[in-house]
């Protein structure tokens, strides 16, 4: 059995990081991808949290041939045995977001183990980065729409919108994506709880020191950025105001006499996303910004139009659009209440038509 490592120049790397042994995975749709014509393939990883909150998938030529569960501290999962020993294609997923409330609980990747040999598997033509909220984190993708408050098992990667719209593009992915949060507050209106905040370094949403550290943005520069934002900032309208535990301040987003957000809250939310439009600009120079939103509801859309218009009037910078998403359907519904695989498949296909036609001269 060869034993190679995650940072092996033949295997390709996917999702924000930090390339080191053991490799750590921190975000939805992290992993690895490996081209091997073994018989016989083995995972090492190494767990810190629970058994039952992380989990992966692993691919074999596109298809879904293992999900399982990741014992807590190190073992080893066989991901294939007694296949005939042609080249063929692997790749591995975490399935699940970082979880802020389980802070010490991560995923690493210990070695590659296989009775063959690994080819380079050379990056796509394309990079895109999806930053968003449960919906981009694959919340509900895995289990029946019975399932709710399911916890980590109803996470997935597998037809996750974001990584569909990559097949289909023949693009590299990254996602940074939080359930709950949002780009002023988060769904029960905290401040603190939004993913801006995070944006510039590896994984700040939990302490791990690897987490902590700045992404390198000019190693990865992605063609497109697909912000998928909002949806909990909508959610907080309904909730009760936020009330900081260190400084007692209190925040609310609140809708005015006609249902709509007041006054206080759309200025919030207006400047939340303009700022996090040029947050994201300065560190990707030329990539294509798109705002993507209206899965649940169109009550923000015009207030995300107004902040897209406002941002391009000010700045010059012509390279930004709002993408409208296809509406969830109620008999499409996966676990916990959120979009299901048919909701994801329409608006992957949406992101890919959104970009093929700004491709186009």
């Amino acid at each position: 059995m060869n034993i190679y490592s995650p940072l092996d120049e033949r295997i390709l790397i996917h999702g924000r990081t930090v390339k080191k042994e053991p490799l750590p995975l921190f975000w939805t749709g992290a992993g690895i991808e490996l081209e091997t014509d073994a018989a016989e393939l083995w995972l090492e990883l190494e767990n810190t949290g629970y058994t039952g909150l992380l989990w992966i998938r692993a691919e074999l030529d596109g298809v879904t041939v293992l999900r399982q569960a990741v014992e807590r501290g190190v073992s080893r999962v066989c991901v294939f045995r007694g296949v005939p020993a042609v080249r063929r294609r692997v790749r591995l997923f975490r399935e699940q977001q970082p979880f802020p409330r389980e802070p010490d609980c991560v995923l690493r990747l210990r070695s590659v183990q296989c009775d063959g040999a690994l080819y380079p598997v050379p990056p796509r033509p394309r990079r895109i980065e999806f930053v968003g909220d449960s919906v981009t984190a694959g919340e509900g993708l895995c289990g029946p729409a019975s399932l709710l408050s399911g916890g980590p098992i109803v996470y997935s990667s597998q037809g996750n919108y974001a990584l569909e719209a990559g097949r289909a593009l023949n693009a590299d992915v990254n996602l940074v994506a939080l359930s709950g949060w949002g780009a002023a507050v988060s769904w029960d209106n905290n401040p603190h709880n939004v993913t801006p905040r995070v944006y510039r370094e590896v994984c700040s949403a939990i302490p791990d020191p690897d987490g902590q550290k700045p992404w390198d943005f000019a190693a990865w520069q992605p063609d497109a950025v697909i912000i998928h934002l909002g949806n909990n900032d909508f959610f907080a309208l309904k909730e009760a105001p936020y009330t900081d535990p260190a400084t007692g301040a209190v925040t609310r987003f609140g809708c005015g006499p006609d249902g709509r957000p007041d006054e206080a809250s759309a200025r919030a939310f207006h400047g939340a996303v303009t700022g996090f439009l040029a947050q994201v600009r300065a560190v990707n120079p030329r990539a294509r910004l798109v705002w993507a939103f209206g899965m649940f509801t169109d009550l923000w859309r015009p207030y995300i139009e107004a902040a897209l218009e406002d941002y391009t009037r000010a700045t010059g910078d012509r390279n930004v659009s709002f993408l409208p998403l296809p509406r969830v359907r109620p008999e499409n519904t996966g676990s916990n209440g959120h979009p299901g695989p048919l909701d994801h498949l329409a608006a992957a296909r949406a992101v890919t038509e959104h970009l093929n036609c700004l491709q186009k001269p």
